[in-house]
């Protein structure tokens, strides 16, 4: 199995000098297993991975693709360079859409809404590749000599994260999450809980059991891609805005006993000099709890081999 980042910003891309390093293009991940080519999520950076596979295509004699994409969700910025992708206007390429069970239809009308001529001059239906929308279901999917899992992650809107087994090797992709224990800071989800009759007790029993859960997921991978938008002190004045903080990404990674860490969804005000901080600080807590794990801050361009 191979993985290449092709975006690991988060909300909007940020393209300039102080990006230039890490990169400023929205989450956009590549897998490749055999022959076959998986995405997940279609952010900014979709736009050069279809300029990469079209070349590709174009190398092999002029081959249609065929590739499967799967969205965690539909948030602008997981989608919104699919209307840039290339071989979405190739007749003959296939591409497969995934989204949550019962959601497909609502991901199509996402996908065409932002395609609308107000938005945009080339409508989702005047695609010439075949798109075929599919609900992902809870069941396990085998993609070639794939099998992906999901669990529902945590983020406003609903989520979901992904596991890729190949054999006994395993990458898990978790964005956007934020832990379910710590949202219960938010004074807005404990006036909620209130209203539904639901204890704070009760809610911390439940929350831990989803926050074990996603341990569970993660567990003995080889690869864990995570969001890790924010650091300690941003996080206050996040809360409930469904990502997570760099000190709990490693401790989730300690947790689940993976080999290597990647920290991805950058927040957009992070700068190349800063996240090569938080990476530094990242490793500072491996190091000191005695882990095995290691720690990559994700950039554009990166390539990880399984």
């Amino acid at each position: 199995m191979k993985i290449k980042f092709w975006g690991v910003r988060g909300s909007l891309p940020v393209p300039g000098p102080d990006t230039v390093r890490y990169g400023g293009n929205t989450s956009c991940v590549e897998v490749r297993s055999g022959d076959e080519v998986l995405i997940i999520d279609g952010g900014s950076g979709l736009r050069g991975l279809g300029e990469a596979l079209m070349a590709e295509c174009a190398a092999k004699g002029g081959a249609p693709l065929v590739c499967h994409m799967l969205f965690g969700h539909a948030h602008w910025d997981h989608i919104q360079g699919f209307p840039f992708f290339v071989p979405g206007y190739v007749a003959g390429n296939i591409i497969h859409l995934y989204t949550a069970e019962g959601h497909t239809r609502r991901l199509d009308e996402v996908l065409k809404g932002q395609q609308e001529f107000t938005y945009f001059p080339v409508r989702f239906s005047d695609m010439s590749a075949t798109i075929v929308p599919h609900d992902i279901g809870s069941a396990p999917l085998q993609i070639g000599e794939l099998v992906v899992l999901n669990t529902p992650l945590n983020h406003p809107g609903g989520c979901l994260g992904y596991r890729f087994q190949e054999g006994e090797r395993a990458a898990v992709y978790l964005c956007d999450h934020e832990p379910h224990l710590r949202v219960l800071q938010s004074p807005q989800v404990r006036l909620r809980l209130a209203d539904e009759g639901t204890s704070l007790q009760q809610a911390r029993k439940r929350a831990e059991a989803d926050d074990r859960r996603i341990v569970d997921f993660a567990r003995g991978a080889e690869l864990m891609i995570a969001d890790a938008a924010y650091t300690e002190e941003e996080y206050p004045a996040k809360v409930g805005y469904g990502h997570s903080t760099i000190d709990e990404v490693i401790d989730r990674a300690m947790r689940a006993n993976v080999k290597t860490v990647a920290l991805t969804h950058h927040d957009m005000s992070h700068s190349d000099e800063k996240l090569d901080r938080l990476g530094e600080r990242a490793q500072q807590l491996l190091d000191q709890a005695g882990a095995e794990t290691k720690c990559v801050v994700a950039h554009e361009g990166l390539e990880i081999e399984l």
